[in-house]
């Protein structure tokens, strides 16, 4: 818990779950969430899937969840399929809408280092 703990701070979330843990949740589609990809943990040898629970933010922050979850999710998983040109202008869609949010920056940075 700890390890995931700290990477609450490089995301800016306030709260993450790991999806092993997050599907062991009886009725868990409850909750808004996200998922963040397999993200490295520190003293684990292989990256685990993360998901940012985002219930609890402010009716605000909330209606940005709702309004760039389809471009966030699609940009992960073009970010992990290797299509990193496809990820950039998704992630930036994302930003246009939400500037402050922390893992579409961080994610539209690594994209944009690996385009081609």
């Amino acid at each position: 818990a700890s390890r995931i703990e700290h990477l609450t701070k490089v995301a800016g979330a306030a709260v993450l779950i790991s999806e092993p843990m997050f599907g062991s949740i009886p009725q868990n589609n409850r909750f808004r969430s996200r998922p963040l990809g397999k993200l490295p943990i520190r003293g684990k040898q292989q990256p685990l899937a993360i998901l940012e629970i985002v219930d609890g933010q402010s009716d605000y922050l909330l209606e940005l969840h709702d309004l760039t979850i389809e471009d966030f999710t699609t940009g992960v998983s073009a970010y992990y399929a290797g299509d990193y040109a496809a990820a950039k202008s998704l992630f930036a869609r994302v930003l246009a809408k939400n500037p402050a949010d922390r893992v579409s920056a961080l994610y539209r940075e690594r994209a944009e280092s690996r385009v081609k």
